[in-house]
């Protein structure tokens, strides 16, 4: 991709180091689909392309993302815009609500953990609800974040057939 100046006024900074980039794509299963916010030059999306990846790229700037959608690459879905004004945030009322639910049953639970145990080990009570509770967060983000990814990974796979199948179409034609 060719080089273009950063643009300080969207906070642009272009990863270029090929190591870290080695390093990041090490990380992403072969094949996976991937959500990238920001993706600049596109080095990480290019590295990632070439393992197999199935990339959703969010980008800012109406060059970059012309330039991303220029490839052709059929599993690369290039949206221009910010991030943060896409659909998501509809997610907010989910999260204030879950937010909400548990602010009210954080001093019921840590009263009760603290209350069943004698005074001398209601540190170790409190510590112990608190751990707990921390891993029901996590566990439940991660079980809601696999569901909502599922989701969305079948919504575009559709749409990448659909394209495939509306690009070889046209390619019949004009052979």
């Amino acid at each position: 991709m060719r080089e273009t100046a950063t643009k300080e006024s969207l906070g642009q900074h272009f990863l270029r180091d090929a190591q870290a980039i080695r390093t990041i794509a090490g990380v992403i299963p072969i094949g996976a689909e991937v959500l990238e916010i920001g993706p600049g030059l596109g080095a990480r999306t290019e590295r990632l392309l070439e393992q197999g990846a199935v990339m959703t790229v969010v980008e800012v700037d109406r060059e970059l993302a012309a330039r991303l959608a220029e490839r052709g690459e059929p599993r690369l879905t290039v949206h221009q815009g910010d991030a943060l004004r896409l659909d998501w945030p509809a997610l907010l009322a989910g999260f204030l609500i879950a937010g909400g639910g548990i602010g009210m049953t954080t001093p019921a639970l840590a009263t009760a953990a603290i209350g069943v145990v004698e005074p001398r080990r209601s540190g170790m009570a409190s510590g112990i609800n608190s751990t707990f509770r921390q891993v029901g967060v996590a566990t439940g983000i991660a079980a809601w974040g696999a569901i909502f990814q599922d989701r969305e990974a079948a919504r575009y796979r559709r749409v990448v057939r659909a394209a495939a199948e509306i690009t070889r179409l046209l390619d019949g034609l004009v052979s």
